[in-house]
């Protein structure tokens, strides 16, 4: 149970760790251990940890300057905050459920979920995002300068599928660049447009307190620039162990995106996969005291593409102390 303030690039992990189940219990082992008529639950999760990378040129903590494209970033080491929350509130049905949680990300997601008996769990989230990116990341003409990204997403998710342990949700990405200089100059590289991602989750083993659990998914972003299309597909394996006292999740994962059109900074398509292994351990109740638990993790993430511009390499380990409530 773990989170950076800045990046949250790595722990996308886009997932990580986990999509599902995320951490000492699945949520929804979480939402069935909520006492019935407890209006308010959730858990805060505040501690720092160590960030090392080597960004690829797209991230505006790297080099202002290009004197090259072909120039690559320089290591970085630094200390990080990590900080994630939740906060639930059950209405009187003890079904519905309005929730407010920060996992991996400084902007939030909001969600409301309803539990159907037999049928299964549906939610509906929303969340609003902004970060700066350059307005023309490739001149070699002058110091790179920044604008803001807006996204709106959206999600409709089912999980417990007819009470069977499966999962599947649709998520909706709606991404506007301000100023977007080189989509200006060249339209085949505008960033502005639409990503939808299905993913799809399914045990593939469980017995006592083992689970290994994986995650498909598939993406579409249709943006209104070609060369920044895509389509991608990846899977993530996640293995956890549970005991009364502690328990380990271990994520492995592969994502793929081939992009549609040759890209005219480099003159050629772009290619990119994003391999990335996470481990997390949690003791639960350390020192005997009730309702407080201890997290350690350790993530790595890389990205190779066929365009040296846009590799990278993030490793983050971390450890925190939480409060459930």
């Amino acid at each position: 149970m773990a989170t950076i303030i800045k990046p949250a690039v790595l722990l996308l992990f886009t997932c990580i760790i986990c999509c599902y189940p995320v951490s000492a219990e699945t949520k929804s082992e979480k939402k069935a251990k909520t006492p019935r008529n407890k209006r308010f639950s959730g858990y805060l999760l505040i501690g720092g940890g160590l960030h090392s990378s080597k960004l690829s040129q797209l991230d505006t903590e790297t080099d202002k300057r290009l004197t090259t494209l072909d120039k690559s970033t320089k290591t970085r080491n630094r200390a990080i905050p990590l900080l994630m929350g939740e906060i639930s509130y059950n209405f009187n049905d003890d079904v519905t459920r309005l929730t407010l949680e920060n996992e991996f990300d400084i902007y939030p997601w909001i969600s409301v979920s309803r539990k159907f008996d037999g049928f299964g769990d549906i939610s509906l989230k929303g969340k609003y995002s902004s970060e700066e990116v350059w307005n023309n990341p490739y001149t070699t003409s002058g110091q790179r300068k920044t604008t803001d990204k807006e996204s709106g997403a959206f999600q409709l998710a089912w999980d417990e599928i007819f009470g069977l342990p499966l999962m599947t949700s649709y998520t909706l990405e709606n991404v506007k660049v301000k100023d977007d200089i080189i989509g200006s100059i060249n339209p085949d590289l505008k960033r502005d447009g639409l990503i939808h991602t299905v993913e799809t989750g399914f045990p593939l083993f469980f017995s006592g307190n083992h689970t290994v659990f994986m995650i498909l998914s598939f993406d579409k972003a249709e943006m209104d620039g070609e060369s920044n299309s895509y389509n991608g597909m990846g899977g993530m394996l996640n293995y956890s162990y549970e005991t009364l006292k502690w328990n380990i999740n271990t994520t492995l994962g592969r994502t793929e995106n081939k992009y549609k059109k040759r890209h005219s900074e480099f003159n050629k398509t772009r290619d990119d996969i994003t391999s990335l292994i996470g481990s997390e351990l949690t003791i639960n109740e350390p020192f005997n005291q009730k309702n407080y638990f201890i997290s350690i993790m350790a993530n790595w993430m890389q990205t190779d593409s066929n365009i040296d511009f846009f590799k990278s390499r993030e490793l983050i380990t971390g450890i925190g102390i939480g409060y459930k409530f």
